[in-house]
Formats: structure tokens, C-alpha cells, sequence
């Protein structure tokens, strides 16, 4: 397992199945304890990674995959609701979803960069991380300006 995830290719695909399947711990499936196995396994994958670049994009693939899977009420929201085109509706979800993979995209990058190498200060280091990018990511969105009403 340790070699398979070591592999850059591998390491991004079992990021990216990985946040998809952290979706399913949430309503309506509910299976609650996915999430702290599928963020155990990003762990896992961060702290083999060698680099901050590595470890960078194989969050950016976890947040692309559960944002991708978990977003698709914006796509409804801007093509159903919005009468977008459907085009412009997909590339408006695809950024929205790339924008939000940065935030655990940040954090791996961050941990790598920290060299949390014992078990014991990666285990502190990864959910003060999470919080902060999370933080930041509630921060980011309550200070962009709103549409204006019609």
C-alpha cells in the first residue's frame, strides 16, 4: 500500500476517490464514520508525500472530488433555477468546485511544509490546519461582495 501511494499518479486518484467518498458521510446517506477514514487516508497520503507540491495537489484532488460529487446543486441551481446555459452553467460548477479544492489543497501543502514527522504532531497538526483553511474558506466567502438585488 505505502509504495502504491508513493506513486504521484496514485497517490492524486486514491485523493480523489477518496473525497468522493467522504460525500457519502453526509445526508442523506449518513454513514458518519466514512469521513474520519477517508480524511485518515488523505492523511496517510500527505505524510508520504515527498514533496509540498505533491502533497498540494493530492488535496486539491480530495477537495475535487468531494466538491465535485457534493456541488452538483449549484449546476442545478445555476442551469435549472438560473436558465443558464448549460455549458456556462458546467464551467461556472467546475470553477466553483476548483476554488473550493484550493482550501485542502493549502492544507496538505502546509503540512508537508511543516515536517510534522512524528505521528503524534501530525495528529495535532492536521485538524488545527483543516480548521484554519476552513476558517479561511468562511472568511474568503463572507467578505466577497453579494449581487445586487433586482
Amino acid at each position: 500500500m505505502k509504495a502504491f501511494l508513493q506513486s504521484p499518479l496514485a497517490a492524486i486518484a486514491a485523493a480523489l476517490v477518496a473525497g468522493a467518498l467522504t460525500v457519502a458521510a453526509f445526508a442523506p446517506f449518513a454513514v458518519f464514520p466514512l469521513s474520519f477514514l477517508t480524511l485518515a487516508g488523505l492523511l496517510l497520503i500527505w505524510r508520504l508525500a515527498a514533496a509540498p507540491q505533491a502533497a498540494f495537489w493530492a488535496g486539491f484532488a480530495f477537495g475535487a472530488g468531494l466538491f465535485g460529487v457534493g456541488a452538483s446543486w449549484v449546476y442545478i441551481s445555476l442551469h435549472d433555477f438560473g436558465m443558464m446555459p448549460a455549458p456556462l452553467a458546467a464551467i461556472g460548477t467546475l470553477a466553483y468546485c476548483a476554488i473550493l479544492a484550493l482550501y485542502p489543497a493549502g492544507t496538505g501543502w502546509c503540512l508537508t511544509r511543516l515536517g510534522c514527522a512524528p505521528l503524534a504532531s501530525a495528529l495535532i497538526a492536521f485538524p488545527a490546519a483543516w480548521t484554519l483553511f476552513e476558517w479561511l474558506r468562511g472568511w474568503v466567502d463572507h467578505r466577497l461582495p453579494e449581487s445586487p438585488p433586482r
